[in-house]
């Protein structure tokens, strides 16, 4: 009598608007910021939900009484006893009628936010151990796995997807910056739907390069390759042996310089061997991305006439190219010619006599008329560099050059893909052009092709950019630079535990360790565990609230029952009477609760829900809602008290006797 005296005279319109309040007060909340001084019972957090309950809750109390009163007049008008008792009933006693109504509203709502509260914290811990490795499987590697076994980490037992990714890259503003495999990348990069404005499959697509229209592809698997070439060093011939190395790419993207022998300044054809793979380990198919030749200088002439030595023209040829697939042994025909290397591009240069040298640098020269396609026409220049600074009397050493030939990209600026942090704090945009400084040093321009609000492993505060290794690579060996070591693998298996036969010294970081980790913790275990008693409590409060209220409502119309016995209503008709009268008022109180629970989670759990360290999960918590398992206790907790009110009817005496 005392709540419905308060709410007919708007304590509830009252409590409602404080409701309101509190829910703008959570919505600004924030924990980190509110025991920044120390940990203490704060009163927003405290009273806030109870207050968001409390008036959703009391709302029925006006709502009741009218629907009630609609209600029977629509039973009036129908000739079946059921429903028009049933709404009489409720209609005539809704004030009373309106206490285990409410019992059920919050015993719903309760175990509804203390449900999502538990999922949503259970969620977080599989997003943070996702976040944190980034893959099923996260190896860091001692050293760089050689092209020859970077196979018994893809073809490991268990492996179903492996992608290589490098974080050597630098920004010069900050940031991290992944390079790797966006042909892989969706099979086993962990990235949360909510964090990419784009599906899975468009957002790496937008990352992967153009394919490079004349690279030469190694047929089959082999584990050596032979190139015939040629130097010719002209008249004045003093280059001497050159060291040759190549090139290779593999199936990952990632780029290997693999040295195949000297070349003599004889022009007459040698063979050059490079062993790829003597087992038979490299992830194929594998890619000749360039050549690359590295001589001495001749030394300065003494006699200043004799500066013509530096017009002399030197020939380099490659001839054929031949694959085998075994370690030793013959090589079968060769697959290609030097016309495969129509279109390369050539280039010569002597970092060392840019930076302190006395001489002239080396340059290209115009091809003969007799030259063909796989052919580099250039000066060799000459030099020399001093170990000291003037005015010292420097000894003066060789200077060294080198000759490279490699395959043409085809696009020079590399799509990538930002954070929103990197975004801000380059102050950049998406279509913008962002450089990056690879070793050697190498500028790789970037286009920022799309964005997203954060990425796995990606944990300093001016975020990161994520590139395609492969792009990154070929662009690096384009410029003669040495290429990107792969120092990561990212790996999705069968079983999500680390495979057997990883090189020794890496590092592994397993998912599902981390988040059997988090789970684990003391400091957020045994407050979940609380939070289920609540729930559990609740429940069992409204059930015994609602069944001893049936029950005293049955006893209460003894004299009732009486009458309708005499008036020839059977026993198990009034059984279903007063079941079908308990399941008009619990079922809507159930489905109010419902509803009541699920707004209240989305409002706290995300301001509540902190790390064991008492930081902000990253990345933040998604309010996850069990709808199933919240629709069971719904219909356990509306369920009980008809079958209350059943054995309360069931169990009634005589009705002779009243």
């Amino acid at each position: 009598a005392v709540v419905s005296a308060a709410a007919r005279a708007g304590g509830d319109i009252a409590l409602l608007v404080l409701a309101l309040l509190a829910v703008w007060q959570l919505r600004q909340y924030s924990v980190l910021g509110r025991t920044a001084g120390g940990i203490d019972v704060d009163p927003v957090l405290a009273v806030a939900p109870a207050i968001a309950l409390a008036a959703a809750t009391v709302l029925p109390l006006r709502v009741l009484p009218a629907l009630a009163s609609v209600a029977d007049r629509l039973a009036s008008r129908t000739r079946r006893l059921g429903g028009a008792m049933a709404t009489w009933e409720i209609s005539r006693r809704a004030t009373r009628q309106s206490a285990p109504m409410l019992l059920v509203v919050l015993a719903v709502g309760t175990g509804t936010l203390a449900l999502a509260q538990h999922q949503s914290w259970r969620q977080s811990a599989l997003d943070q151990s996702a976040f944190g490795a980034g893959a099923d499987i996260r190896a860091d590697t001692a050293a760089p796995v050689p092209l020859g076994r970077a196979a018994t980490i893809t073809d490991a037992p268990g492996v179903r997807a492996a992608m290589a990714v490098t974080t050597s890259l630098t920004v010069p503003s900050g940031g991290q910056v992944l390079a790797l495999d966006a042909r892989k990348a969706a099979a086993t990069v962990l990235l949360r739907v909510d964090q990419s404005p784009l599906r899975a499959a468009a957002l790496w697509r937008r990352l992967r390069p153009a394919p490079m229209p004349n690279v030469v592809t190694l047929p089959g698997r082999p584990a050596r390759l032979e190139i015939s070439a040629s130097l010719a060093a002209g008249s004045r011939a003093d280059l001497g042996p050159v060291k040759v190395s190549v090139s290779i790419q593999d199936a990952a993207g990632a780029v290997y310089t693999v040295p195949a022998g000297t070349l003599p300044d004889d022009g007459r054809p040698h063979a050059l061997i490079a062993t790829l793979s003597a087992t038979r380990q490299a992830i194929y198919p594998l890619k000749l991305l360039g050549i690359t030749a590295g001589y001495t200088l001749p030394p300065v002439p003494s006699r200043p006439g004799a500066a013509a030595a530096a017009i002399r023209q030197v020939v380099f040829a490659v001839h054929r190219i031949a694959a085998s697939a075994g370690p030793s042994g013959g090589f079968a025909a060769p697959f290609a010619s030097g016309r495969a290397l129509a279109g390369w591009t050539p280039g010569v240069s002597s970092s060392d006599l840019a930076l302190s040298g006395v001489g002239i640098p080396p340059v290209l020269a115009g091809k003969p008329a007799a030259a063909g396609p796989g052919t580099i026409t250039f000066h060799p220049g000459y030099g020399q560099t001093s170990l000291y600074a003037p005015p010292l009397v420097p000894p003066l050493m060789p200077v060294f050059g080198q000759l490279s030939f490699v395959a043409p990209v085809p696009a020079t600026i590399i799509p990538g893909i930002a954070t929103q942090a990197f975004l801000r704090s380059s102050q950049l945009h998406a279509g913008a052009l962002f450089q990056i400084v690879a070793p050697g040093p190498v500028p790789l321009t970037i286009r920022i092709v799309a964005v997203v609000t954060a990425f796995p492993t990606v944990t300093s505060p001016d975020g990161g950019l994520i590139i395609d290794q492969a792009a990154a690579q070929e662009l690096i060996a384009l410029q003669s630079a040495p290429p990107l070591s792969v120092n990561q693998w990212w790996l999705t298996t069968k079983t999500g535990a680390s495979p057997p036969g990883l090189p020794a010294g890496t590092v592994v970081t397993e998912r599902a360790r981390l988040y059997a980790g988090l789970l684990a913790d003391p400091m957020a275990a045994i407050p979940q565990q609380a939070v289920q008693s609540i729930a559990i409590a609740a429940a069992l409060l409204a059930i015994l609230g609602f069944s001893v209220s049936v029950a005293g409502s049955a006893r209460e119309r003894r004299s009732q029952t009486a009458l309708l016995s005499a008036l020839g209503v059977s026993a198990a008709l009034q059984v279903r009477l007063l079941c079908l009268e308990a399941l008009a008022l619990s079922v809507p109180a159930a489905l109010t609760g419902l509803v009541l629970g699920t707004v209240v989670a989305h409002l706290l759990v995300p301001a509540v829900t902190l790390t064991a360290a008492a930081a902000a999960p990253v990345p933040p918590v998604l309010v996850v809602v069990p709808l199933v398992t919240a629709l069971v206790l719904a219909l356990i907790v509306m369920a009980i008290p008809v079958a209350a009110a059943a054995a309360s009817a069931a169990l009634r005496p005589d009705p002779a006797a009243q």
